[in-house]
């Protein structure tokens, strides 16, 4: 993902945001048994159509697909895989990306990493502007990824490809047995994410929008954690670190911090930390003048039940008109006036 600053995120860019965190979920209900590498294949050439083709069809990222094609072992043999690529020399890597028309070395190639942590990044803006215009073959446009993502393992000392954090974090996860493994698996992605934040200059909205499998832990952290919290309260508690630097560090989108704050109040909540997700969730609003923290304290905590205690609703009845006084960044987006009146009809302590 290449350096950006910090900036917020147009209409667009939120409406770009919240659909692929739809499409995300959506594909969470239905991937788990039509990713396990033995369900049936829909009609693919692999010559023709390559890994690409596959994904694809299958409805899911090209690394994805590379991944779930690693065991097949009947394929013919012009096509690459990822075992195939692996198996090459540096220095054959390195000639074949020169036939595809990008030229690199060693040190050109790590001073671009320091700048690229995605190699979707790498292939899709900085290849695509020094390679040939004309369109590359199938089995070409599989080979400069896979190549690319090999250079970049056994050049890159920095960090990780971003796609191979993707990797280790879906690899196995559909056969995590519960959802305190799966919050588990979601805690230590969140520890290998931190060597990028590290760089004030890497933008973690970036990274997750970027990385279709890291949009897929995002979702997954933040729907597990709030059904832990609802079922199992004290399993939750594992969610709370990388949830805390996600509410640090997402930013520019205050539907994906409203996602993301509402987990943690909810998983505060459950585990009788009420006056902490409070104090916490208002700090962060005032801090940042959004309204994202306020509005997940509403929604968590379920102002517009009737089962919602009067005392408590009035709590967040005050903090969403704290917000709507100050002017707080995303009213409109979060609908803080509409909430603010639906409330007003309500009993309150």
């Amino acid at each position: 993902m290449a350096r950006s600053g910090k900036s917020k995120a147009s209409r667009d860019q939120r409406k770009q945001r919240k659909a692929q965190r739809r499409r995300t979920r959506k594909e969470r209900r239905h991937s788990r048994a039509a990713a396990l590498p033995g369900a049936a294949l829909p009609p693919w050439d692999p010559v023709t159509e390559g890994i690409r083709g596959w994904a694809w069809r299958r409805g899911t990222d090209f690394w994805t697909a590379a991944r779930l094609l690693r065991e097949r072992i009947d394929l013919p043999d012009e096509v690459w895989t990822e075992a195939r690529v692996a198996a090459l020399s540096t220095e054959v890597l390195v000639e074949h990306l020169a036939r595809l028309g990008v030229r690199t070395d060693r040190d050109s190639f790590c001073g671009m990493a320091d700048r690229y942590q995605s190699v979707n990044d790498i292939v899709e803006e900085v290849w695509a502007e020094v390679r040939p215009k004309a369109p590359l073959a199938v089995l070409d446009h599989d080979l400069l990824r896979l190549a690319t993502r090999e250079l970049y393992r056994r050049w890159v000392d920095r960090w990780p490809c971003l796609e191979d954090v993707a990797d280790r974090w879906g690899d196995g996860l559909g056969d995590e047995p519960t959802a305190a493994a799966v919050l588990a698996r979601a805690a230590r992605t969140a520890e290998e994410l931190k060597v990028y934040l590290a760089d004030p200059a890497v933008a973690l909205d970036d990274m997750i929008l970027g990385v279709t499998g890291l949009m897929g832990w995002f979702v997954t952290l933040v729907d597990e954690a709030e059904g832990a919290a609802l079922e199992d309260p004290e399993s939750a508690l594992i969610a709370i670190p990388p949830l805390e630097m996600l509410a640090e560090h997402f930013d520019g989108d205050p539907e994906g911090q409203l996602d993301v704050l509402r987990a943690l109040a909810t998983v505060w909540t459950a585990n009788d930390a009420r006056p902490l997700a409070a104090g916490r969730l208002l700090a962060w609003s005032r801090e940042r003048a959004s309204c994202a923290g306020v509005v997940a304290l509403a929604e968590a905590w379920r102002v517009n039940d009737p089962e919602c205690a009067p005392e408590q609703r009035a709590e967040a009845f005050r903090m969403l008109q704290e917000a709507l006084a100050a002017d707080w960044s995303g009213l409109e987006v979060l609908e803080v006036a509409s909430r603010v009146e639906e409330l007003e009809r309500l009993p309150m302590g």
